[in-house]
């Protein structure tokens, strides 16, 4: 009895067959090894955004729209896994840290909250009062610094940064501490 192929591994077969390629022509097409498309159509499914995005990009060729669809979708899966993936792994260099209005994110999963913040402010006024309710205990302790702040104007917010950084370290190491004992 033959087992069924999965979804995408029919459709690399599909896709291949239309243009009547052997496995080896398929490969060259898709400037992959050949035993990557035979491992595709054995039942392994692609998972390399460049191959997902050459075999979309094959399919439209020869208006293979289902194909298409299905290379498309596996595309955004992938790369939102890769997404998920990377949420809480560091930046490479820690020194050197994004910054996004004036603050410093350490990861991609701080960075992607502080530009929704900051887009929701400048874009999306109407969801303001629903993140400063999410985030009340955060705001407290990002007002009690505003509040510490000196009067300067222009405001100092580098400064500010700084001296939020400061804290947030201090409280950590506290935390630390207090689960050591």
């Amino acid at each position: 009895m033959k087992k069924e192929l999965p979804p995408l591994s029919a459709a690399i077969k599909r896709v291949r067959k239309a243009y009547g390629d052997t496995q080896e022509a398929f490969a060259r097409r898709l400037d992959v090894a050949m035993i990557t498309i035979s491992r595709f159509e054995r039942g392994t499914e692609p998972k390399d955004l460049r191959v997902l995005l050459r075999l979309e990009e094959a399919a439209r060729m020869i208006n293979l729209t289902a194909e298409a669809e299905a290379f498309a979708r596996a595309t955004i899966e992938a790369q939102r896994g890769r997404a998920s993936d990377d949420f809480n792994r560091p930046f490479v260099n820690p020194s050197t840290y994004t910054r996004v209005a004036g603050l410093r994110a350490h990861s991609l999963m701080q960075w992607r909250l502080m530009a929704a913040a900051r887009t929701a402010s400048l874009y999306f006024p109407g969801l303001i009062a629903g993140i400063e309710k999410a985030a009340a205990p955060a705001l407290e302790f990002v007002d009690g610094v505003i509040k510490n702040a000196s009067d300067a104007v222009p405001v100092d917010y580098a400064a500010l940064d700084q001296a939020l950084d400061d804290l947030a370290e201090q409280r950590a190491l506290a935390a630390l501490k207090g689960k050591m004992k």
